[in-house]
């Protein structure tokens, strides 16, 4: 199995991974950690607002420490998640069968999104996240997401990067809402070949994406709308990572490891590659490792990013 088909399938994973799960670019993304070891406490820095200032004759007065202005979020890498694929003749097979390898990337890419997604947002609840609106699904319309919209507005969220999250049955309400779909918030603008719902602009959220698949949490959860702070993720690869791979292998060496970081999302992922002895068979493992934390992450109301997150439930 070539080396450099190795990082090629690593990068196009994640870029398809970006595709098929465009929403895992709303949340709160912290990657300048690329080697991660796993039960160990990292800090997600989440920037703040600044204040604007008269001016009184001097710029430097009333300045703002920029370091004060970054909230810290401590996150516990508690995931080490792979996906395990065994191929024959991958090379080959991605010379002379494009839409076969194309279909393999997409299918882990997603795998791993999803995976990632449900493990955020099966911490969604009433012990991470105070604030909820309470609307039953087929009547999530415009008007429920702007009362989310005004409850936001009263916390002093920041305005510039809301996003939301929905299921299925909320995604068919704001779709059918005339409001929604008239010209001033341009309807739906989903992707041609996606199924999902995603829509833009509506009450000031960048973003509203619908999600057919929603962890249940016992708690009625159909939605979440949020800045980028009360979801944060750390994503990276194990520590250690070739050493790591050897043991988890049992072998003294595998045929190959590598990593590569998307320079536009930050997401790193990592390979292993070992072509079996006597067969012509090759296994293929994509790895990584993360954390995630939702607002208050069990505290207080009103501790770290709590205020920054509404939950939308059916009752």
């Amino acid at each position: 199995m070539a080396t450099f088909t190795i990082e090629e399938i690593l990068l196009d994973t994640i870029k398809a991974l970006r595709h098929q799960l465009p929403l895992i670019m709303s949340m709160g993304r912290d990657t300048r950690y690329q080697h991660l070891k796993l039960d160990k406490e990292y800090i997600a820095h989440i920037a703040g607002i600044p204040e604007v200032r008269e001016f009184d004759g001097n710029y430097q007065n009333g300045a703002q420490d920029a370091r004060g202005l970054i909230r810290e979020v401590p996150v516990v890498v508690d995931k080490h998640k792979h996906v395990p694929i065994k191929w024959a003749h991958i090379d080959s097979i991605k010379d002379q069968n494009q839409q076969a390898y194309a279909d393999l990337v997409n299918n882990a890419a997603y795998a791993i999104a999803l995976d990632m997604v449900l493990d955020i947002l099966g911490k969604v609840n009433a012990a991470n996240l105070t604030h909820k609106v309470t609307s039953p699904a087929a009547a999530s319309d415009f008007a429920v997401v702007d009362q989310v919209r005004n409850g936001m507005n009263a916390r002093a969220v920041p305005a510039s990067r809301r996003a939301g999250i929905v299921n299925t049955q909320v995604a068919s309400a704001l779709g059918l809402d005339p409001q929604i779909g008239s010209a001033e918030y341009r309807g739906e603008t989903g992707a041609v070949d996606q199924a999902v719902r995603s829509f833009r602009g509506v009450a000031g959220f960048q973003s509203i994406d619908e999600l057919p698949v929603f962890p249940d949490n016992d708690e009625n959860l159909t939605g979440v709308f949020f800045d980028p702070g009360a979801l944060a993720i750390v994503q990276g690869i194990p520590e250690d990572f070739q050493q790591y791979a050897a043991r988890a292998l049992g072998a003294p060496m595998v045929s190959y490891t590598t990593s590569v970081t998307d320079p536009d999302t930050g997401f790193t992922l990592a390979a292993i590659s070992e072509n079996q002895q006597g067969t012509l068979d090759g296994f293929l493992n994509f790895v990584g490792v993360w954390g995630c934390a939702v607002g208050k992450q069990g505290g207080d109301p009103g501790d770290h990013t709590d205020d920054w997150g509404t939950r939308l439930v059916s009752a």
